[in-house]
């Protein structure tokens, strides 16, 4: 029973040596004929470290044949270097390539490449340099895969993998903790460890590899249906993003009878500021004004370029008082904006609001319609104000109660 796990490792190092480079053929295949993706430098850093591991195994199964320099050496420490590259490009997919963790794993790459010599020129035990091998690989990759298996996203299939690679840290440090109490233990000698080891490690190459394309397309499907969600220009999100979450919004607002408010702000004279000064600026006041409509509300809040000049906002749970708050933020940054880099050309906007607790009888296009009207009335008036609702229409709404 055991003979199926317990496999000439002289073969397995050979399997590792071909699956690594066919893996490195695959990914750098992949780049070549996938020139428009947006994620080019993990793969192409995760193709390098397997093209590493391909050249590290290859000196290490030559053990014996080459001099010790290349087979000990450099064969180590180059595996060393891959699993090290490995490890960055995993912190990269979970966006944890910060300084702190990069310096660590550098860290833990300059140790164990001294440690492997100074322990062969030092003692030149062959058991004590499967202990070095098995740490160092260990240490490598253990704070990237609990980083897979803790990290919270949306991309389930990243646990699947950091699970996988768990259990292949297991053994390597289970396979590193016998070497170190057992003198007999070498690179190619038999054990059930051993095996175990080079076996996970097998399947973790194609698990790893596989793995890691399918985690970037998850990030780039993600991408793809967030981008679809924005509005180009601003990069916040558009008119049918916000609908589609404004109507869960308007049925938790009437079900549970509490009041919301719905902003409906333009940028005044907007079209002289094409004409004056060019498109570009006309541009900057669009994605200026959209980054302090991000700035003033609350992540329970919903924004959105509803279309041209003019923006739309939802608060959530919301009363007209605390609206008026946020309205006159929001006014007040935007004249604050320089639409020219040179010289301090500004623009104002008008705010209508509207407020009120949702009823059976009310839907959103209603909120929104009578933001628009506030809107449309203080354009009339002058524009270039905050004001409600009920400044223009207090007779309607008596009337309407």
């Amino acid at each position: 029973m055991l003979s199926i796990f317990v496999l000439d490792l002289k073969t397995l190092t050979g399997v590792l040596v071909w699956g690594d480079l066919a893996l490195a053929i695959l990914i750098f295949g992949y780049l070549k004929f996938h020139s428009g993706i947006d994620e080019k430098n993990p793969i192409r850093f995760f193709g390098i470290a397997k093209f590493l591991q391909f050249f590290g195994w290859l000196l290490l199964f030559y053990r014996g044949n080459v001099s010790d320099l290349f087979s000990i050496y450099f064969g180590n420490i180059i595996l060393y270097l891959s699993f090290f590259i490995e490890s960055l490009v995993m912190l990269t997919v979970v966006n944890k390539m910060t300084k702190k963790w990069q310096r660590i794993q550098a860290i833990l790459f300059i140790i164990f490449s001294m440690l492997i010599i100074l322990v062969d020129l030092g003692w030149g035990e062959a058991n004590l340099r499967v202990v070095v091998s098995s740490y160092a690989i260990f240490s490598l990759l253990a704070i990237p895969t609990f980083f897979y298996i803790f990290c919270k996203d949306d991309l389930p299939f990243k646990k699947y993998v950091g699970l996988y690679m768990l259990v292949f840290l297991i053994f390597l440090f289970y396979r590193g903790s016998q070497a170190l109490f057992s003198a007999d233990i070498s690179l190619f000698s038999q054990s059930l460890a051993q095996s175990a080891t080079f076996i996970t490690l097998i399947l973790l190459l194609f698990i790893s590899g596989a793995g890691f394309l399918l985690i970037m397309y998850e990030k780039a499907d993600q991408k793809t249906k967030a981008l679809a969600s924005l509005d180009y220009l601003t990069h916040i999100p558009n008119r049918r993003f916000f609908m589609d979450k404004a109507y869960g919004y308007f049925e938790r607002h009437r079900i549970a009878e509490k009041p919301m408010s719905v902003l409906f702000i333009d940028i005044d004279f907007f079209k002289r500021i094409n004409d004056q000064f060019g498109h570009l600026a006309g541009d900057e006041a669009l994605k200026q004004l959209a980054k302090i409509l991000q700035e003033s509300i609350r992540p329970t809040d919903l924004c959105c370029r509803y279309g041209g000049e003019e923006f739309l906002v939802l608060l959530n749970e919301t009363s007209e008082e605390h609206a008026m708050i946020v309205g006159k933020r929001i006014y007040e940054n935007a004249k604050e904006i320089n639409i020219e880099r040179n010289s301090k050309q500004s623009f104002t906007i008008s705010v209508g609001i509207y407020s009120g607790i949702p009823t059976e009888n009310d839907t959103l296009e209603k909120f929104i319609d009578k933001s628009d009207q506030t809107l449309y009335r203080i354009k009339e008036s002058g524009r270039n104000r905050v004001a409600l609702f009920k400044e223009f229409f207090e007779e309607e709404e008596n009337d309407g109660k």
